[in-house]
């Protein structure tokens, strides 16, 4: 989700509150949210306490990303030092720290920042955000989970991903994506090939991207159906290295975290064949 727009209290300018908050994920380098494709328009009203703590935070993504991580965690410190503000901001704060964590291979760091943005009151603090903010608040519960699922499955952790899965419909094809690579790097390419073949019916039957290559031209898009022909190719080679993988022997884990029943949603895409 591309938030598109945030808005301050009376004097504060539009810039600070896109800085305080809508630029933290872009620093990650990999947030779930751009590699989504989706796009909302939203207004949410920041105060200066909120300002302050997302810019904090946006400094703090900056260190995980250019591998300073000595000063990011003296941000993280310098977070709890701070007045706390609304929920939304916390979220989306810890969601962006655990996702740059994640990228930057640190998978328990960023399990713990996920699972902070999480443990966000949500039923507490719905009732003083106004309908905006209750909307994204609830996308980031979303994201983080998804990345979280990801980051445990990534650590070998496949019990504890499961349990976070569980049997929630997580309508994000990026999730499946990286649940592929993830059990790819594994070598459980059959675990690897159904996570696969998961992104793209979903891809399909949605608006929304697989990001396998994804990157915009000199316009600002994506061409989609460009993106599910390289997602296709990508499936049809880890269904190659599952029959060699099968033929010596390879084993498969006990858990496969995303080898669910397709949705009535997913099903209602197109067919998955060899081609794009």
């Amino acid at each position: 989700m591309k938030v598109e727009s945030y808005r301050g209290k009376p004097s504060v300018p539009l810039a600070v509150c896109a800085v305080a908050v809508v630029l933290l994920a872009c620093a990650a380098g990999e947030a779930a949210a751009a590699e989504a494709g989706d796009t909302v328009a939203i207004e949410v009203i920041l105060d200066i306490h909120d300002m302050t703590y997302g810019r904090q935070g946006e400094a703090v993504v900056d260190r995980i990303v250019a591998g300073d991580f000595s000063a990011a965690d003296k941000g993280i410190l310098g977070l709890r030092t701070l007045k706390q503000p609304q929920a939304l901001v916390v979220a989306e704060v810890h969601n962006a720290i655990g996702i740059a964590y994640g990228a930057s291979g640190r998978f328990e760091a960023g399990v713990a920042h996920l699972e902070k943005a999480l443990g966000v009151d949500h039923d507490i603090s719905a009732a003083e955000l106004e309908a905006d903010s209750r909307a994204h608040l609830a996308y980031l519960a979303v994201e983080s989970r998804a990345y979280l699922v990801y980051l445990l499955a990534a650590s070998a952790r496949f019990e504890a991903a499961e349990k976070q899965l569980g049997a929630r419909e997580i309508k994000l094809p990026w999730l499946y994506a990286k649940l592929a690579a993830a059990y790819a790097g594994f070598g459980h390419y059959d675990c690897a090939v159904a996570n696969a073949e998961r992104a793209l019916r979903i891809g399909r039957a949605t608006s929304l991207l697989v990001p396998y290559g994804a990157r915009p031209d000199a316009t600002g898009t994506i061409d989609r159906e460009a993106v599910l022909r390289d997602w296709s190719d990508h499936l049809s080679a880890l269904r190659r290295k599952t029959t060699s993988s099968t033929l010596s022997g390879g084993t498969a884990p006990t858990i496969c975290v995303g080898r669910q029943a397709e949705s009535p949603e997913e099903s209602a895409g197109e067919s998955i064949g060899e081609q794009g």
